[in-house]
């Protein structure tokens, strides 16, 4: 006899602390696996949602294998198939996403999660069956303050899968705002960064941050900063005190440019990948054949 479903737990953004994890049984509450991550999570899914999008579940779950016995003769009751070194959380979402696009928006993962979601969609070759979730899930969650760590971890992340645009994006927050050593940062981040990137490839990231520090935090900012926080002040206390004419738009219109640099520095870039990969770049001009 089959298992009663699990009741379902609303999520969202609202829903994060770490031990209030929502049920992943519920999307699929009639599925034929189950799969058990790290021991503890129960992942239910349809086999056949499983095989459309990975061809090596699509092969596990084959008659020549003992998953895919067990699955043929299993009847009702849905075949459990351990995952004993996933992400529990990530998997879950990931899962969730492949039966229920729509319920990728009950979700708002921290960059930390994103890097442990990406790794699987790249671990398991999902890119093609779920492109739309990650990008969005990290098109929302990139434009929140997060910790150095979180965006180097990111970083690092989206250097070993090659994600140009994370990389650049990431790379960006920590030149622009980052207050720790870029050592520093590498060396406590290590913990998850293991194992993701090569030694050799995040002491090169640490090195280009430790070198690009200096161009963009040095006097030339300084000054540009200044400028700007001087103009800000003018708009401030405009002459014109009439709220609709012309001069008094003009002048919230400067207040509100004045305010976006501060808060997005727009004029800053990130690193581009294929430069620090050493890869021919359009874009700046580096080609291997140049002499």
């Amino acid at each position: 006899m089959a298992e009663a479903p699990a009741k379902r737990q609303k999520v969202g953004q609202g829903s994060q602390a770490p031990d209030d994890t929502p049920s992943f049984e519920d999307f699929a509450p009639d599925g034929d696996v189950v799969f058990i991550v790290q021991g503890k999570t129960r992942v239910r899914v349809h086999s056949a949602v499983m095989k459309c999008a990975y061809s090596v579940f699509a092969a596990m779950l084959k008659p020549n294998f003992k998953e895919g016995r067990a699955l043929a003769e299993s009847g009702d009751t849905p075949v459990e198939i351990p995952l004993p070194e996933d992400d529990s959380e990530a998997f879950g979402w990931v899962c969730r996403a492949l039966h229920r696009q729509a319920d990728t928006r009950l979700w708002k993962p921290t960059l930390t999660q994103l890097a442990s979601i990406w790794l699987l969609v790249d671990k398991y070759n999902l890119k093609g069956s779920m492109q739309l979730s990650p990008d969005l899930w990290t098109s929302e969650s990139i434009e929140e303050r997060y910790s150095d760590h979180a965006f180097w971890i990111f970083a690092v992340t989206s250097l070993k899968l090659r994600e140009a645009e994370h990389f650049e994006t990431a790379t960006r927050e920590l030149i622009l705002k980052s207050e720790t050593p870029f050592i520093t940062i590498a060396s406590t981040s290590s913990g998850f960064t293991t194992g993701v990137a090569s030694s050799s490839d995040i002491n090169k990231l640490a090195a280009h941050f430790r070198d690009l520090l200096f161009a963009t935090r040095g006097p030339r900012l300084a000054v540009i900063r200044s400028i700007i926080s001087g103009i800000q002040q003018w708009a401030r206390s405009p002459g014109c005190k009439a709220k609709g004419s012309t001069c008094a738009k003009s002048m919230r219109s400067v207040q509100e440019k004045a305010s976006y640099f501060f808060r997005y520095e727009v004029w800053a870039d990130g690193l581009c990948l294929d430069c620090f990969i050493e890869k021919p770049c359009v874009e700046h001009g580096s080609d291997e054949s140049d002499e």
